[in-house]
């Protein structure tokens, strides 16, 4: 127990030291169109040891991910107080920027060149990404064994989804805190080695039933093999497991069509009243007549009294076709012939008329168009308590977003089921202060102090994601979807 508590204490520090002082190289680059382009073929790499006995390496992943074209995984990994640490930055692309749904076999396309005018989709569109990603790395260690020998072993390494953090299509996003394995045993695993002891890593359950004297052995044969490795050879990436939110791209597609099929509708219609194909009780010299003369027979019918009153201007009461039409009840508006207004506290839309368009009620309207509104309700947020690592300035702090949202049609009816979603965002607050200088505390002594800063501020940031995470499931299990 006190030898898994020692390393244990020893991974914090190292994790923290490195934190504090800033000696972690920034991956390149956050944009997809910087480094997509650079080395467009390299799908294995070689990767030698460098000044700063790292290993940083980036490496293009390929195959069929459904939804995605292809990936991009930098990765850094190093020693700090003979632990082993990992960072990671992932970027991915979709797929011609279209996602498949519906039927595997045969399935349809929605494209984002489809939802160019429908803001509200198109950004819905754009934050898609995958809901898990476990990747595996492999290759060729290769190391200096004795005096003028080279020993190499085939390795590779399973990183979780929890070790990498992503954006939607075209971002690469990297974790700004580096990690460490627990132990040396949950870090590379090697094929082939003549030794016996260390020839792999074990699995948890057996390493946990070794002796103590078994587990030193393994977790320094582990070590060293990594220590004295200066090169990786013929490094690949492949995705183990992918998820995507599918039921997202379906409702999507979903919003799209309805919309779609409201426009034929209104087209029809338009196009009914322009023919007449309406007026079945007389023939077409009749109607001919009617429509050029403009005659108030007795015999002609309600919907030809209606089509005559259009091009005379009489003001019909039962005529509400009309100012329906050219109010633009069904939606033919142009953004500034409408606002999202505020009325007693609640939200709707109103056209420049001022006909209202979408009813007044307890939502805020994300936005609006062709007579229909995307609407959040029941929005609230929780702020979870602070945790101060230095002083009241310096504090890790998490606050959870839980929304419902749905589409409403002109009589705020739901034209969609109401999607509940919860998301959460955790913050380190740094505050601005003179800092005192001490004269008697030397470059060890600053030293001293910035790991114990950043030891307090990493145990912060655990406890903050832990509460926000349980906060999270919380609303899970009670249906909400995570965003």
């Amino acid at each position: 127990m006190l030898e898994k508590f020692k390393l244990s204490i020893a991974r914090v520090i190292a994790i923290t030291c490195l934190a504090a002082v800033f000696t972690l190289p920034t991956f390149a680059s956050s944009n997809w169109d910087d480094y997509d382009s650079k080395n467009s073929e390299d799908y294995s790499a070689t990767i030698q040891l460098n000044a700063n006995k790292r290993f940083h390496g980036q490496i293009k992943g390929y195959g069929d991910f459904d939804y995605m074209q292809g990936f991009t995984l930098q990765f850094q990994w190093w020693t700090s107080m003979g632990e082993p640490i990992e960072l990671y930055a992932f970027g991915w692309k979709s797929r011609d920027n279209k996602y498949p749904y519906g039927d595997k076999n045969q399935p349809t396309f929605l494209k984002r060149a489809d939802l160019l005018a429908h803001k509200d989709l198109l950004h819905r569109f754009d934050v898609i990404k995958p809901t898990k990603i476990n990747l595996r790395l492999e290759g060729t260690a290769r190391r200096k064994e004795g005096n003028s020998g080279y020993e190499s072993e085939h390795f590779f390494y399973d990183i979780p989804d929890s070790k990498l953090l992503y954006g939607g299509s075209g971002q690469l996003v990297s974790d700004p805190v580096p990690g460490s394995p627990q132990t040396w045993n949950d870090f590379i695993h090697y094929h082939y080695s003549a030794n016996s002891l260390s020839r792999q890593k074990a699995d948890p359950k057996e390493f946990d039933a070794l002796s103590a004297t078994q587990k030193k052995a393994r977790l320094t044969s582990l070590k060293n093999k990594f220590i004295n490795t200066n090169q990786l050879i013929g490094v690949k990436v492949s995705i183990t497991e992918i998820q995507w939110p599918k039921s997202e791209i379906a409702a999507i597609a979903k919003a799209l069509q309805e919309r779609k099929d409201k426009q034929n509708k209104t087209n029809k219609k338009d196009d009914d009243f322009w023919s007449g194909e309406d007026d079945t009780a007389k023939t077409d010299s009749q109607k001919d007549d009617d429509f050029w003369s403009g005659g108030s027979d007795a015999q002609v019918s309600n919907s030809s009294s209606k089509k005559d009153d259009f091009w005379d201007g009489a003001d019909s009461k039962n005529d509400k076709s009309k100012d329906g039409y050219w109010s633009g009840e069904d939606g033919a508006l142009d953004k500034d012939d409408f606002a999202i207004t505020k009325k007693d506290g609640k939200q709707g839309v109103v056209a420049k008329n001022g006909k209202v368009l979408i009813p007044f009620r307890d939502w805020q309207i994300v936005s609006y168009r062709d007579g229909l509104a995307e609407v959040e309700f029941d929005s609230k947020w929780e702020q979870g308590e602070k945790c101060e690592y230095w002083g009241d300035d310096e504090y890790w702090s998490y606050t959870v977003f839980i929304r419902k949202k749905a589409m409403v049609s002109k009589t705020g009816e739901y034209l969609t089921t109401p999607t509940m979603q919860v998301s959460g965002r955790a913050g380190n607050h740094t505050g601005f202060y003179l800092t005192v200088t001490n004269d008697n505390c030397d470059q060890a002594c600053k030293q001293r102090s910035a790991n114990n800063k950043a030891e307090k501020s990493q145990q912060c940031k655990n406890r903050v994601m832990n509460d926000m995470e349980k906060v999270i499931q919380d609303y899970v299990r009670q249906g909400y979807k995570r965003q």
